[in-house]
């Protein structure tokens, strides 16, 4: 880690400071360097003195780094929201975790992943369903994104690990904290082979504000997020509003409408998500296989969403283009560009060359 990646784990560690305030002092523009010399400066911005205080006592670079270097011990990689290693997708949703704690392989936060979330009392014909989806995904090189709860959530992971392909848990806990702890030896296994991830320190115990905030980032690392079962309200269903609201791609699994369990997937589909009526339905719908890999182009771009697809005849047209370009060009934000440049440089549609500028791939 350089410098700066270890002011901003200073920051985000110190006692009283929280998502919020952290927040409001990256939004502020005050140089971070600034105000380890001095954090009094932050009154300006409306921090108190005990927050004041509690950076002060903490700001001390040796014990920083000694920090760290325990936390590395234990094969965990700290991953700051600026490092280059970190997940690009996620950086562009609209509260990226500053931090992130990472046991496994730090690859598999980006590249081709799908989300496959659903309640913690599957059926089971519903856990049978999503284990054998999500079986057939990992085995077709996906990698299972999934948050390592009971019901549907292991049966994604179980999947994955069933077709000895790649998983990724992301915890409501610090990462060192097996929640629930049945699944000890689950995550094990996705620490062997994939990966484990949270936005919490090591030894934060699980509480009821965790869970639904660590949804952002299991829809944020993904490409889309599969809803298997549940119920209106239930955990997965926030999972399915941050996909929403991070433009990812929706799919349900539909179910019997005598089943309970069925009611979110059913009306989910209803709405307008796409119908998973097995692996194939999202292998296809991605064009992810070797076959579909060998098609032409103009058939893929058809599965593009409007967005992508506006942007990436945009950059065809303009044969290499940068951010302020297209955001001029096509009257959009500039982080409606960034996200969907990003999904689709991972897709193989464009490439970032020199000058931070993008071109279409041939």
């Amino acid at each position: 880690m350089n410098r700066e990646e270890k002011l901003w784990f200073w920051a985000v560690n110190t006692k009283g400071i929280g998502m919020k305030r952290f927040t409001a002092l990256i939004d502020s523009g005050i140089d971070l360097e600034e105000c380890f010399a001095d954090p009094s400066i932050l009154k300006n911005i409306g921090f108190g003195e005990s927050v004041i205080a509690s950076l002060k006592k903490a700001a001390d670079m040796d014990r920083i780094e000694a920090a760290i270097s325990q936390i590395e011990a234990k094969g965990i990689t700290v991953l700051v929201c600026i490092s280059r290693k970190y997940p690009a997708l996620l950086r562009e949703i609209a509260a990226p975790p500053p931090i992130l704690y990472v046991k496994g392989d730090l690859s598999l936060l980006e590249g081709r992943n799908i989300a496959v979330v659903g309640t913690r009392k599957a059926s089971e014909n519903g856990f049978r369903n999503i284990r054998s989806i999500a079986c057939d995904l990992a085995g077709s090189g996906v990698t299972v994104v999934s948050g390592m709860a009971i019901g549907i959530d292991s049966a994604a992971h179980l999947g994955a690990l069933d077709a000895k392909g790649k998983t990724v848990a992301v915890l409501g806990s610090g990462i060192d904290i097996v929640y629930p702890p049945e699944n000890r030896r689950l995550y094990d296994r996705i620490c062997e082979t994939g990966a484990v991830v949270s936005e919490y320190p090591p030894g934060t115990p699980p509480s009821r504000g965790t869970f639904p905030a660590r949804n952002r980032i299991i829809s944020g690392i993904s490409y889309g997020v599969l809803f298997g079962e549940g119920l209106l309200g239930s955990g997965g269903h926030i999972t399915v509003n941050c996909a929403v609201e991070e433009n990812r791609d929706v799919f349900a699994m539909p179910g019997d409408i005598s089943n309970p369990n069925s009611q979110l997937p059913n009306i989910l589909i209803e709405e307008g998500a796409n119908v998973a009526l097995g692996a194939a339905s999202i292998l296809a719908y991605y064009h992810w296989g070797d076959a579909a890999e060998t098609r032409k182009s103009d058939d893929r771009i058809d599965r593009l969403d409007v967005m992508q697809k506006k942007i990436y005849l945009a950059v065809r047209e303009a044969g290499a283009v940068s951010v302020d370009e297209l955001t001029e060009r096509l009257h959009i934000s500039s982080r409606e560009a960034a996200l969907s440049l990003t999904k689709l440089e991972l897709s193989g549609f464009v490439e970032r060359i020199t000058g931070g500028r993008f071109e279409a791939k041939k």
